[in-house]
């Protein structure tokens, strides 16, 4: 109850707005990334490689680990989530600010359509 969490108004992105609790202890910023089978091991090999390595030499982050989702139909195209660590919300929010960008552009012109992601961001509480 004693910490100090300050509510904002506005978000790092621009044009969202929305109000939130900063949070206060570590963070975790998930990309879950559905790729086309095809090209899954080039994929697989250019994040652990190259993006990876790059998003690390940011500062924002202090580690990450690559997950492969299981528990999902053969048949489906694999599925992967990216959790990178950042000492806190300030850092996170600097990845955004300042690096977020050219990496989805690279991303997309990389990769088109033959991947699908979406963002997720957490706080560890313990």
């Amino acid at each position: 109850m004693g910490t100090n969490r300050q509510i904002n108004l506005k978000s790092s992105i621009p044009n969202l707005y929305f109000c939130y609790i900063r949070p206060m202890g570590e963070i975790i910023y998930n990309i879950t990334v559905k790729v086309d089978s095809q090209i899954a091991d080039e994929w697989l090999d250019w994040m652990l490689k190259i993006h990876i390595p790059e998003v690390l030499k940011t500062g924002c982050f202090t580690r990450y680990q690559m997950l492969k989702l299981l528990d999902q139909d053969e048949s489906a195209e694999p599925t992967y989530a990216v959790q990178y660590y950042a000492a806190s919300f300030d850092k996170y929010q600097e990845y955004l600010l300042q690096h977020a960008s050219s990496f989805r552009k690279e991303i997309v012109k990389k990769w088109g359509d033959n991947i699908v992601s979406f963002r997720t961001v957490m706080e560890i509480l313990n």
